[in-house]
C-alpha cells in the first residue's frame, strides 16, 4: 500500500488588528478608526528547502492619533504596506 504524499503547505495566516481607543490614567488620546490586516503562507518544497509570503499593513491605511477630539491631532502615522518572499533551507 503507498503512502499518501504529506500535507506540503505548512501554515498561513491572516490577521487584523482594529483600533479605535487608547486608554490609561490620566489619557484623553484618541485614534480613528484604524485596520491593520497581515498575511503569510509557508510552503514546504521538501524535507530541506521551504518557501514563504509575507504581507504587511495591506490596506496601507495611515494611523491618525488624537487628543480629546480630532481638532487635535498628535500623530499621524504612515508605513505603506510592506511584503517579504523568501526561502529557508536547512541541513
Amino acid at each position: 500500500m503507498a503512502r499518501p504524499h504529506p500535507r506540503r503547505i505548512r501554515g498561513s495566516r491572516i490577521i487584523d488588528d482594529y483600533l479605535d481607543e487608547l486608554f490609561g490614567a490620566n489619557i484623553d488620546r484618541y485614534t480613528s478608526d484604524h485596520l491593520s490586516v497581515e498575511a503569510s503562507a509557508k510552503y514546504d518544497v521538501n524535507d530541506n528547502l521551504q518557501v514563504f509570503v509575507e504581507g504587511k499593513n495591506l490596506t496601507d491605511e495611515p494611523e491618525y492619533y488624537y487628543f480629546g477630539s480630532e481638532n487635535r491631532l498628535s500623530q499621524y502615522d504612515e508605513y505603506g504596506a510592506r511584503y517579504v518572499i523568501g526561502a529557508r533551507l536547512t541541513y
